[in-house]
C-alpha cells in the first residue's frame, strides 16, 4: 500500500510540473503577443515622472516629463501633453520604426537611443544629436521623425546619408530616369560634394530638395549593395563615379581641395550648425541668407580665402606670418538683426554678421589683422577692406563692386552714381572695355575713393559717404577716422606700394602712428595719397 501511495505522489508531482510548464509557456505567449518574432524593440509599458534638465530653453527646462525605459531605447513624453490614445499611437510608431531599421539593416544602434516627444507648443526645433532624438507631434504625424531616428541610430550627422538611409529603410521609391536626366547636365555634378544643407528641406526649393532626396536614396542604396552599410561614411570619388555610371550619366565626379567628408552638421527648423576642421558656423535663415547654395558658397569661399591670404602673407609678410597663429578656429554667427544698434563685428575669433554674407570677409580681415585700438578706427577697417577687396576678393564682392561701372548702378541704390566712378576707373586703367573678371579691384577702390572725396556724388549714400567716426557714432581724433571705409582701403593700398607689407602691418595692427612707422606724419602721407589719386 505504501508503494502505491509513493507512485501516486510521484505521478501528481510530474503532472504539476507539466502544468507549470504549460502555464509558463502560455504566459510567455501572451506577453509576446504584441510583438512579432525577431523584433528586438519592445514598446515601453511603464513610465516614471521626472523633471527635464537638458535644454537651454526656458520653455523646456524643468518641464515635467514621463520616461519609459526598454532594453535598447527610452521614450519620453511631456506630461499632460498628449491624450492616452495619442501616446499609445506614438509608442507603436516609434517601436515600429526602430524595428524596421533593424529589419532592413540587421544593425543595432551603437548606444541606446533616447527619444523625446513634445507637443508643438512646447517644441522649438532642437537638434537631434548623438543618441538623442527630439521631435514634435507634427514630426510624428508627418513621418519626419524617421529621419531623426535613423540619424541617431547610426550616429551620422551628414544629412545626405541620413536622408538616403531613411528612404532606403522605408523603401521609398525614386525615378531613375529623372536622376539620369539631372546628372546628364555637368553643372549638377557638384551635388555629389554631398554638402549637408543641400539635403535639408528648410534651405532648398521643393524641386531641388526632391532631387537631392532621390540622389541620396539611390546613392546610399548603391553603396550598401556594393560595399556594405559599414562603408556609408566613406563614399569617395570612386563610389560616386561608379554610381554615376550605373544611372547612365556621361560625366565623372572629381574631388576638389575642400574636405567635405570632414564636415559635421546639426540642424533644427530654419537653423543649421556646421563644424569644419577650422571653423564653426551657426546660421539662422534670414531675408539675406536663406539657401543651401549661399551656405555652401560661404563655407567654400572662406576656406579658399584663408588659404590664399596665408599664402600671400607667407610670401610678402614673412615676419607677420611667422609671429602670429593664423590657424585659429573661427566661429561664424549669421543671424537676424534685432535692433538698429546691432552691428557686424569680429572679436575673439568670433564673427557676427547681420546682413549679406559678403561682409564676412571684411570681418575675417579683422580676425587676421587685429587692432589694439578702440572699436572703429581707420587702420583696422582699412586693412580689413584691403584684405577682402584687393588682396583676396571673392567673386561675390568683386561682382558687387564691379557693377558700379559695368552696369552704372542700375540694380542698387548705392550704385546709382556709378558713371563718375567709371570715368575715374577708365582713366586709371586706360581702357573702356572690360568684363567682371578683368576688373582691377585696386583701380576700382581708388576710383570710388576719389569720387567720394570730391563729394560730387554719393553725398548721402552709406557706406561710401560716411566717415568711420560717423559709422561707429563716435568722436575720435584717431588719425584717418575722417575717411570712409573705401577711402581707408585706398589709403592702405597706397601705403603698400611704398612700403613692405610687414611694415604696413606694423602700423595697422599696433597703436603706432604714421610718424613712428613711416617717419612721415599722417597729414603728409594723406596729401601724397590724394596727389596719387589725381594721377
Amino acid at each position: 500500500m505504501k508503494q502505491v501511495f509513493v507512485q501516486i505522489s510521484k505521478k501528481i508531482k510530474v503532472q504539476n510540473m507539466i502544468l507549470t510548464l504549460v502555464i509558463t509557456g502560455l504566459s510567455f505567449s501572451f506577453i509576446g503577443c504584441n510583438k512579432k518574432s525577431g523584433e528586438p524593440f519592445d514598446i515601453p509599458t511603464s513610465f516614471q515622472e521626472q523633471k527635464s534638465q537638458f535644454y537651454d530653453s526656458d520653455i523646456q527646462d524643468n518641464m515635467i516629463i514621463m520616461v519609459g525605459e526598454t532594453k535598447h531605447y527610452s521614450l519620453t513624453f511631456a506630461k499632460d501633453g498628449f491624450s492616452n490614445d495619442e501616446i499609445e499611437s506614438i509608442k507603436v510608431k516609434i517601436a515600429g520604426s526602430l524595428n524596421q531599421i533593424y529589419k532592413k539593416t540587421k544593425e543595432f544602434p551603437k548606444d541606446n537611443i533616447d527619444v523625446y516627444v513634445f507637443p508643438d507648443s512646447k517644441f522649438q526645433g532642437f537638434n537631434s544629436n548623438e543618441n538623442k532624438v527630439f521631435c514634435s507631434a507634427s514630426d510624428i504625424e508627418s513621418g519626419d521623425y524617421r529621419y531623426q531616428l535613423v540619424q541617431s541610430y547610426f550616429g551620422v550627422s551628414n544629412p545626405c546619408i541620413s536622408l538616403g538611409l531613411t528612404g532606403y529603410i522605408n523603401d521609398k521609391e525614386y525615378d531613375r530616369d529623372i536622376l539620369k536626366t539631372y546628372f546628364s547636365k555637368e553643372e549638377n555634378i557638384e551635388l555629389l560634394h554631398l554638402f549637408g544643407p543641400r539635403f535639408m528641406k528648410d534651405w532648398n526649393e521643393k524641386e531641388d530638395y526632391e532631387m537631392a532626396e532621390m540622389t541620396a536614396i539611390s546613392l546610399i542604396k548603391f553603396t550598401i549593395q556594393e560595399k556594405g552599410i559599414e562603408k556609408l561614411t566613406d563614399i569617395d570619388e570612386t563610389v560616386k563615379n561608379a554610381w554615376l555610371k550605373e544611372i547612365g550619366s556621361p560625366f565623372t565626379y572629381r574631388e576638389n581641395d575642400i574636405k567635405y567628408n570632414n564636415f559635421q552638421y546639426a540642424q533644427s527648423e530654419n537653423h543649421v550648425k556646421i563644424f569644419t576642421d577650422d571653423a564653426r558656423y551657426n546660421i539662422d535663415k534670414t531675408e539675406f541668407f536663406n539657401t543651401a547654395k549661399q551656405i555652401e558658397n560661404l563655407v567654400v569661399n572662406q576656406i579658399k580665402w584663408k588659404k590664399e591670404l596665408k599664402e600671400y602673407l607667407q610670401l610678402h609678410a614673412p615676419k607677420y606670418y611667422n609671429s602670429h597663429d593664423l590657424d585659429m578656429t573661427i566661429s561664424y554667427i549669421l543671424k537676424k538683426r534685432n535692433s538698429s544698434e546691432e552691428r557686424n563685428n569680429a572679436n575673439n575669433n568670433i564673427i557676427t554678421v547681420l546682413n549679406i554674407d559678403d561682409t564676412v570677409f571684411h570681418e575675417l580681415g579683422h580676425i587676421f589683422f587685429p587692432s589694439p585700438l578702440q572699436f572703429g578706427n581707420m587702420k583696422s577697417d582699412g586693412i580689413a577692406d584691403y584684405a577682402s577687396l584687393i588682396l583676396c576678393p571673392n567673386d561675390r564682392r568683386r561682382e558687387w563692386y564691379s557693377n558700379i561701372i559695368l552696369e552704372d548702378g542700375k540694380h542698387d541704390e548705392y550704385l546709382q552714381y556709378g558713371e563718375s566712378v567709371k570715368l575715374y576707373y577708365e582713366g586709371y586703367c586706360k581702357k573702356d572695355n572690360y568684363s567682371n573678371s578683368e576688373i582691377n579691384m585696386e583701380y576700382l577702390i581708388d576710383a570710388i575713393a576719389i569720387a567720394t572725396l570730391k563729394k560730387e556724388y554719393f553725398s548721402e549714400l552709406y557706406p561710401f559717404s560716411k566717415s568711420i567716426n560717423d559709422v561707429y557714432k563716435i568722436e575720435s581724433d584717431i588719425e584717418g577716422n575722417e575717411l570712409t571705409y573705401i577711402q581707408s582701403c585706398s589709403f592702405i593700398s597706397y601705403l603698400c606700394k611704398g612700403y613692405s607689407f610687414d611694415t604696413v602691418l606694423s602700423y595697422c595692427t599696433t597703436s603706432n602712428t604714421c610718424e613712428e612707422v613711416f617717419q612721415k606724419g599722417y597729414e603728409e602721407l594723406k596729401h601724397e595719397w590724394l596727389d596719387y589719386l589725381e594721377r
